[in-house]
């Protein structure tokens, strides 16, 4: 009887695969791509998602001082101005006609903390505004807990023309994670140096 479980316990095992060998969604179909520092505001770092079929979402890299600070999401604004709701993009057909526009530097929603701290996200790359993520209106702590999946922030398509020249202009995951590291490296050193005085 023992002999008998034990092979059933190995058939098992045999037939369901461990799922943690297989690719996550996103890493199967999306390339990963970092745009760092933007508006020259450390911190303010970005991971783009880009789908092969020319599509980019929009999220916070893990060195986003959201994430960074482990800070808590109070709420999501997608009225960017007084004029402006990202809400109001209202994206139809193959070439996602009636879609807002945005320039890399477009500000896509602000993010407000229980701290009372606010932040800006940005497009990080130009196209139109395809969607944004709704769910973050009801769930904003979706972008802390879900950064690369439920809790995207925006999808945005570029033109065909120019999708190759901005992908090359953002950072590969092994520039993103030198970058990090120099970064690391420059703090350590900042820390070293004793302080002075006049006296």
């Amino acid at each position: 009887m023992e002999s008998q479980e034990i092979s059933n316990e190995k058939l098992k095992q045999n037939i369901e695969p461990n799922v943690y060998e297989y690719p996550t969604v996103v890493e199967r179909y999306y390339t990963k791509k970092y745009k760092t520092a933007v508006k020259g505001q450390n911190g303010n770092d970005f991971c783009i998602l880009c789908h092969s079929n020319k599509l980019c979402l929009v999220t916070l890299a893990p060195s986003h001082s959201i994430l960074r600070e482990k800070k808590n999401v109070q709420s999501v604004s997608f009225q960017v101005d007084k004029k402006r709701n990202r809400l109001e993009s209202q994206a139809s057909g193959k070439n996602k006609r009636n879609a807002q526009f945005v320039s890399e530097t477009g500000v896509v929603c602000l993010v407000t903390c229980t701290d009372g701290s606010v932040y800006t996200i940005y497009s990080c790359v130009k196209g139109r505004l395809v969607e944004v993520n709704t769910r973050l209106l009801d769930n904003p702590s979706l972008l802390v807990s879900k950064p690369w999946s439920d809790g995207y922030v925006a999808i945005i398509l570029p033109k065909l023309q120019e999708y190759s020249s901005q992908m090359g202009a953002l950072l590969s995951p092994e520039d993103y994670q030198l970058h990090i590291e120099t970064l690391q490296m420059q703090n350590n050193v900042e820390k070293e140096i004793p302080e002075t005085s006049d006296g």
